[in-house]
């Protein structure tokens, strides 16, 4: 007779900040699953951000903050262009 299955869970979690990221993690890491468990931290705003303006800044807090300016229409304002080109 066969051996039992193996099941394998896949979570996934999205989050707007590393923080609550880390949170989560640190959540996960509580329960009985901790010694099973295999996480990665996809990408963020600086690692996937296309827009050179913002690219070149290399500090997270202003590359964030030009990046939400950017979304941002008003009066004015000038687009990101990499949200013109979705």
């Amino acid at each position: 007779m066969p051996g039992p299955l193996s099941i394998c869970f896949q979570i996934i979690f999205c989050s707007r900040t590393h923080s609550q990221l880390s949170q989560f993690v640190a959540e996960l890491r509580r329960t009985g699953f901790a010694d099973r468990l295999s996480v990665v931290a996809l990408a963020s705003r600086g690692v996937l951000c296309v827009n050179d303006e913002v690219r070149k800044l290399e500090v997270p807090g202003l590359m964030n903050e030009r990046c939400l300016d950017l979304q941002q229409v008003g009066c004015g304002a000038v687009m990101c262009q990499g949200l013109l080109a979705r």
